[in-house]
């Protein structure tokens, strides 16, 4: 193989090594030297040095590896790059570095990570952080983050990006690693969950909003930022807006300080239904898949989105519990609770070229006619669905289809086994054999369910009984 493919040209050749997995790249480097400098720049490039975490996109894609090998494949290459002088060229290559709890629990990798920085072979220009309930070990006085912290201290705004992720952990603490260095961060992520016992669950409104104000504040050169707020339990407390306009004032004024801001996301529960953000003039694209009530659609029909090219919208109505139906009466919105359909007749966004999304099941039921008379960039053109309601949950289908995939498989495999022979030589009767079988297929089929979802996802609300 090695001898064909330095008969090839580089592009071609490129183009193999681009669909070979690492182990099977550093194999075939071993036997083929000449090709070096064409895997210098795919291997390094797309290897990083991150963990298995994908919830922070970096402006090359390739801040995340596939599998949660990154470390053994960098010993990998530091044991190759260590024989050949040539191979050794490669560690520029790699652009991207990924911190998180799990990272710092292996202190030989971290000796290794901090040593390649120190001696200068190792040269990010991203460096991905993470933070979430396991980082509580994390301690700033630990090898690596000394040395990540003067390596950070050695570039400036426009060498070095950081890429921040804030998972259930508390914001300010995670402001405290990157003390200093806040105008580095180009990409941040915070997802918070209100459910018992997480961060934010004994934290008044007024707190959060704090906390993100001052995030927000300290970072004024973000480009990409996505908020995402969970209420699995429903224990976030209801409270009246009005109560709290200073202090989203506050908020609003430091979203309005992002003038580098490129992408916004959120998702959830954004401080209160009601509230609506006027997003920075430098956005986009924009992303909206956030709980609203009828007073926040009236603010998205009057707000004209300033530069926002690209905008997808997957709003969810808020519980009745939000809504403040005095207010509501006052701008001519008289609604039925339990069918809340309203017209909007006009929107104020003109310049956008992309729309998709999906309409509300209680809300404006013109936004779609509202949006494409309004923005003739889109020249009729859209992705979004305006009668959802009979829809299958796009969760539930594509679980459907993965349960569907592996009894598939499943009952090919195991209904083989019971053959009239293994019924008498195991001297198991029909209804014995067809038991047996139901529970071979249902192992499997939660094998594949915790793969996909995560490790006992299966039991967490379905509990069955195999023994």
């Amino acid at each position: 193989m090695s001898s064909t493919l330095t008969t090839l040209s580089p592009e071609l050749q490129y183009l193999i090594l681009n669909h070979l997995d690492s182990e099977d790249l550093f194999n075939l480097l071993f036997v083929c030297k000449s090709i070096y400098q064409i895997a210098h720049g795919e291997l390094g490039s797309t290897l990083g040095c991150v963990g298995r975490w994908a919830s922070v996109q970096g402006d090359s894609g390739k801040c995340r590896c596939k599998d949660k090998n990154s470390y053994k494949r960098l010993w990998q290459i530091n044991e190759i790059s260590q024989e050949s002088i040539p191979f050794d060229l490669k560690w520029e290559y790699i652009k991207t570095i990924g911190v998180c709890s799990q990272s710092l629990q292996e202190k030989a990798d971290c000796e290794l990570i901090a040593n390649l920085i120190d001696t200068g072979r190792l040269r990010p220009r991203s460096c991905v952080l993470k933070f979430n309930r396991r980082s509580e070990s994390m301690n700033i006085d630990d090898e690596l983050w000394k040395t990540l912290r003067e390596y950070f201290d050695s570039k400036g705004s426009n060498q070095l990006s950081l890429l921040i992720s804030i998972r259930d952990y508390n914001i300010s603490s995670a402001l405290h690693f990157i003390d200093g260095h806040c105008d580095k961060v180009t990409n941040l992520n915070i997802t918070l969950s209100f459910g018992r016992g997480s961060e934010m669950f004994n934290n008044n409104p007024e707190t959060l909003i704090s906390h993100l104000t001052n995030i927000l504040l300290t970072t004024p050169n973000l480009k990409h930022l996505e908020l995402s707020f969970t209420d699995p339990d429903k224990e976030y407390r209801n409270w009246p807006i009005q109560s709290l306009s200073k202090p989203l004032s506050k908020l609003q004024a430091a979203f309005d300080s992002l003038k580098r801001l490129h992408s916004l996301r959120i998702n959830g529960i954004f401080v209160h239904p009601s509230f609506f953000l006027k997003v920075p003039k430098s956005v986009r694209k924009l992303e909206l898949r956030c709980m609203t009530t009828p007073l926040w659609w009236l603010s998205f029909a009057t707000y004209p989105f300033h530069n926002v090219e690209d905008l997808v919208l997957y709003n969810k109505p808020g519980e009745f519990r939000w809504r403040d139906k005095q207010s509501e009466r006052i701008h001519g919105l008289d609604l039925d609770d339990s069918d809340c359909k309203f017209l909007l007749e006009s929107v104020s966004i003109s310049t956008l070229k992309r729309f998709s999304g999906r309409a509300p099941l209680c809300g404006p039921i013109d936004i779609l006619d509202c949006v494409l008379a309004n923005n003739k960039g889109l020249k009729g053109k859209h992705k979004f669905i305006k009668d959802c309601g009979n829809e299958v949950l796009p969760d539930i289908e594509s679980c459907a289809l993965i349960m569907l995939d592996c009894l598939s498989e499943s009952i090919m495999l195991y209904k083989k086994q019971y053959t009239w022979k293994y019924q008498q030589l195991n001297g198991r009767t029909d209804v014995q054999c067809a038991k047996e079988f139901f529970k071979q297929c249902l192992k499997s089929l939660e094998k594949r369910v915790n793969e996909v979802y995560g490790q006992h996802y299966f039991y967490e609300d379905f509990l069955y009984e195999l023994d």
